[in-house]
C-alpha cells in the first residue's frame, strides 16, 4: 500500500478544515494510501524521515502550500502533490482548477490525474503562484488574519485603501529575456497563477505555459496612478500600467523593499527570479485540467474592440458568399468549401462560378454544380486537392480582405507598419500543413504569433513598425518592434 502524507493548517480560512481532517484522511484511505495525517508545524520539515511518498495532499491557503513546496525541494524531492483548497483566497487551487469544497477537492485528487505545473523561484525561494512587492506586498503582509476571516477578499480591499496614504515609488533596473529598462514603479507583481487575492489581475497567464505574466505601476501623480490602476482592474490597457511576459527577471534598487511570496515574507533585493517549466507534479480534476493561457482576443482597450469591429464589418461587406446558416467558409483557389449544419451531411463543392448562397436549397446547388457525384439526396461530394504551402500562402496575402491585410489595417489604426516577411508566410503555411488544419487554422496562428503585441499596442505611443520574422513563427519569438527612437537612430 502507498504512503501518503496529508498536512492541514488549522489557522488557513474559518477553521473548517480542522473538523473535516478526518473526512479528507478517510477518502484518501478508500483510495488504497495508507494515510499519515499532520498539523502543519511551519517550523519543521515534514518531510524528514519520510523518503518515500507516493502522495502529499495539503490542506491550506497559497502560503501552506509554499511551505511545503519549499520544504520539499529542500529535501530533493518530487513527490505528487494533492492541493485542498482552505484558506481565504486559495489562488494557487484556483488556477488548477480544484472545487472551493475540500471534501470534493479530495475525490478530485484520488480520481484525477498527474500534469506537470510550473513553478517560479526567487533567490533560491520557490513560489507557486505569485511573487511582489510593493502596494500589493504591503496590503497582504498587513491584512490582519482575523479580518481576513471574518470578511474574506473584502479584507485585502479595505487594508489596500489604508496603504494608499503611504504610496511611494521604488526605483527598479529590470532584465528581461530580451529588454532592459528603468522604471519607478509603486508596485510589482509577478505571476505564475492567475489571481491574486481572488482577483483576476493576470489576464492571460498560466502555470503551464513556461512564463511569467509580470505587471508594474509606474509612479506618477498620486490621483493618476491610482486611476490607472483602477482602469486596469476594469479591463482596461492604461500607459502606467506595464505588461511583461518572460522565463526569467533580474531586479536591482537601491531601496531593500520588502517582498511577497504566495502571501509570505519573501527574498531580499537584489532579485533573481526564474520560471521553472513543469517543476511540480500536482494531481489535477478528472473533468477540468489545468487552465492554459487564455487564447482569446485581449479585451484590453475600447479602442482596440473598436477598431476590431470595423475590421470585421469591412470583412462582411467584402464578402460575395453569405449565408446566415453557414458557420465558415474557407476561400480556394479554385472554388469554396462551405459546410452548414442545417445539411443532414457536409456539403462540398468546388466551382469557378460565384454562386449566391443567401437563399440556397440543396436542390438548387444540384442543378448549378455538374461535375459532382451523388451518394445520396442528402450528401454531395467532390474531390478536392490537398492546400499546398504555395495555396496558402496566397490564401494569407491576395485575397481582397487577406488576413496580412486584416492585420495590417488593424494596426494601422494605430498608425503602425506591420510586415510580414516571405520566411513567416511560409512558416505559418507549413505550420498549418503540420496540424493538419489548412486554411481554417491560419488565424489562429497569426493570432497565436500577434497576441502579445496587440496586447500592449493600444498603451505604446512610440512603436511606429512591427515586423514578423520566420523565427517568430516557428521558435515562438516575439515580432521584432521598431519605436520612433530606434527608426530616428537608424536613419
Amino acid at each position: 500500500m502507498e504512503k501518503a502524507l496529508f498536512l492541514y493548517n488549522g489557522c488557513s480560512g474559518k477553521g473548517r478544515i480542522d473538523r473535516e481532517a478526518g473526512a479528507i484522511a478517510g477518502i484518501l484511505g478508500a483510495a488504497g494510501y495508507r494515510v499519515e495525517t499532520l498539523p502543519v508545524d511551519f517550523a519543521s520539515n515534514p518531510f524528514d524521515g519520510r523518503p518515500e511518498l507516493a502522495l502529499v495532499a495539503v490542506a491550506g491557503g497559497d502560503g501552506t502550500v509554499n511551505y511545503v513546496v519549499n520544504r520539499m525541494k529542500e529535501r530533493g524531492l518530487d513527490v505528487p502533490l494533492g492541493v485542498i483548497p482552505a484558506g481565504t483566497a486559495n489562488d494557487f487551487a484556483g488556477a488548477i482548477g480544484m472545487s472551493h469544497d475540500p471534501l470534493e477537492a479530495a475525490r478530485q485528487i484520488v480520481g484525477g490525474h498527474l500534469e506537470r505545473i510550473d513553478c517560479g523561484r526567487v533567490n533560491g525561494l520557490y513560489f507557486v503562484n505569485i511573487f511582489s512587492f510593493g502596494l500589493f506586498t504591503t496590503t497582504s503582509q498587513r491584512t490582519p488574519d482575523e479580518r481576513k476571516h471574518r470578511l474574506g477578499k473584502l479584507a485585502y480591499i479595505l487594508e489596500g485603501v489604508k496603504e494608499l496614504r503611504r504610496l511611494h515609488g521604488v526605483p527598479l533596473e529590470v532584465e528581461t529575456d530580451r529588454d532592459r529598462f528603468r522604471i519607478d514603479a509603486l508596485m510589482m507583481l509577478v505571476f505564475n497563477g492567475e489571481t491574486a487575492g481572488g482577483f483576476r489581475l493576470a489576464r492571460r497567464s498560466s502555470v503551464r505555459d513556461g512564463l511569467f505574466d509580470c505587471i508594474l505601476l509606474e509612479k506618477r501623480a498620486f490621483l493618476r496612478s491610482v486611476w490607472a490602476m483602477a482602469r486596469y482592474l476594469l479591463g482596461g490597457n492604461p500607459r502606467l500600467v506595464r505588461h511583461l511576459r518572460t522565463r526569467s527577471l533580474g531586479i536591482v534598487s537601491p531601496l531593500d523593499e520588502l517582498t511577497d511570496v504566495d502571501g509570505q515574507r519573501g527574498a531580499r533585493f537584489p532579485l533573481r527570479i526564474e520560471c521553472l517549466p513543469g517543476e511540480l507534479r500536482v494531481f489535477c480534476p478528472p473533468e477540468k485540467k489545468a487552465r492554459t493561457a487564455c487564447r482569446r482576443r485581449p479585451a484590453g482597450s475600447s479602442v482596440f474592440r473598436k477598431n476590431m469591429r470595423q475590421v470585421a464589418l469591412q470583412g462582411r461587406r467584402d464578402r460575395k458568399f453569405r449565408c446566415a446558416d453557414f458557420v465558415r467558409n474557407v476561400v480556394f483557389p479554385d472554388g469554396i468549401c462551405y459546410h452548414c449544419p442545417n445539411f443532414p451531411n457536409a456539403l462540398h463543392m468546388n466551382s469557378p462560378e460565384q454562386i449566391n448562397l443567401r437563399k440556397v436549397s440543396i436542390s438548387r446547388i444540384k442543378q448549378e454544380m455538374k461535375d459532382v457525384s451523388y451518394l445520396s439526396d442528402d450528401l454531395v461530394i467532390t474531390a478536392l486537392d490537398a492546400l499546398t504551402r504555395d495555396d496558402l500562402v496566397k490564401i494569407l496575402t491576395q485575397p481582397k480582405n487577406a488576413l496580412v491585410k486584416q492585420y495590417q489595417r488593424m494596426f494601422g489604426f494605430d498608425n503602425v507598419e506591420l510586415v510580414f516577411e516571405d520566411g513567416a508566410l511560409h512558416a505559418i503555411a507549413k505550420l498549418a500543413i503540420e496540424r493538419g488544419t489548412g486554411a481554417r487554422g491560419l488565424r489562429s496562428i497569426c493570432e497565436s504569433v500577434l497576441q502579445d503585441t496587440m496586447y500592449v499596442l493600444p498603451s505604446s505611443d512610440d512603436i511606429v513598425k512591427v515586423i514578423v520574422t520566420e523565427q517568430c513563427v516557428a521558435d515562438d519569438v516575439e515580432p521584432v518592434v521598431i519605436t520612433r527612437e530606434s527608426a530616428e537612430f537608424v536613419a
